[in-house]
């Protein structure tokens, strides 16, 4: 009924899914989301604390957060979260890609009538310098941008103009992060695409 995903390399808290299940019956939510900690793999665990405070978002809010929110990664990541098992129905995970949360999460919560959001740190992020995201820039993290376009294509149709808005920045910044990693040339569809979008906001 509730479908839940770790990194093979992540530690969970030994609660994470009874704390964000609980969220999910007791107020009726489609989704719970926790906060995380970045650690290393000497890390010391933190313990779990009784105080926590929980938001309640619907999946206009929960857009927002994930495009122009100050936590953006954590409404975006796919793995701080549980969720209904039907919210999935009709979407998956692209094949081949990284960065595959960032093709995907942002459909499944506007599948959400409401989320819990929890701040106990339930899930521990294990940075390694020879992962895909931790180290040297390749090629294949030009993905995202791909990612990007079409949440871009989606902000669209649903007529979200803040989030669309936000997203081009975003994907605007990113560009420039790229730029200094790879041969100009490598992008120069790229920016002449968000030049052209930036161009059509603001008239």
């Amino acid at each position: 009924e509730y479908i839940a995903f770790v990194d093979a390399d992540d530690i969970i808290h030994p609660k994470f899914v009874e704390i964000l299940l609980e969220l999910c019956e007791k107020y009726q939510c489609d989704a719970a989301q926790c906060d995380f900690l970045s650690v290393d793999k000497n890390s010391v665990r933190l313990p779990l604390t009784l105080r926590q405070s929980v938001a309640f978002y619907d999946n206009r809010q929960a857009m927002y957060e994930l495009c122009c929110g100050r936590n953006r990664t954590q409404f975006s990541i796919a793995w701080n979260k549980i969720y209904k098992r039907r919210l999935f129905d009709e979407i998956r995970y692209p094949i081949g890609k990284i960065h595959e949360d960032e093709f995907t999460t942002y459909q499944v919560l506007w599948n959400i009538k409401k989320m819990a959001v929890t701040s106990q740190y339930l899930y521990y992020y294990l940075q390694r310098s020879d992962s895909i995201t931790g180290g040297d820039l390749c090629r294949r993290r030009l993905d995202v941008l791909e990612a990007f376009k079409k949440r871009l294509s989606f902000l669209k149709e649903k007529e979200l103009d803040e989030e669309y808005q936000c997203t081009l920045i975003t994907f605007q910044d990113l560009l420039e992060k790229y730029d200094n990693k790879f041969v100009r040339t490598e992008l120069v569809e790229e920016k002449e695409w968000i030049k052209k979008q930036l161009l059509s906001v603001t008239q």
